[in-house]
């Protein structure tokens, strides 16, 4: 068994959208209704509480969508100079 597969609540969906974290961006890699993986710039460590922006930009783009979200770092991955962070989504907000 993989790890962290009998860990998750719901379902992974593939998705690459802007991720904001900071100054940086990043990318996402999947996103479920209780997590999300992204890439990122931005140092963390794993258990640290994170503040984040998903940026639907490109679905409607005369009116772009974000989502802010708070969230705790569940673990971090490091391959050739890039970060992968895997975090709980604990509270997210719709904007404009």
């Amino acid at each position: 068994m993989k790890r962290g597969v009998g860990r998750r609540s719901s379902p992974r969906i593939p998705l690459e959208i802007p991720v904001r974290l900071g100054e940086r961006i990043g990318s996402s890699r999947n996103i479920s209704r209780t997590g999300i993986f992204f890439t990122t710039g931005h140092l963390v460590e794993e258990g640290e509480n994170i503040h984040f922006i998903l940026e639907f930009d490109h679905i409607l783009p005369d009116k772009p969508m974000h989502i802010e979200c708070q969230g705790q770092v569940v673990r971090i991955e490091k391959k050739e100079g890039i970060l992968g962070v895997a975090a709980r989504i604990v509270n997210f907000q719709f904007f404009n």
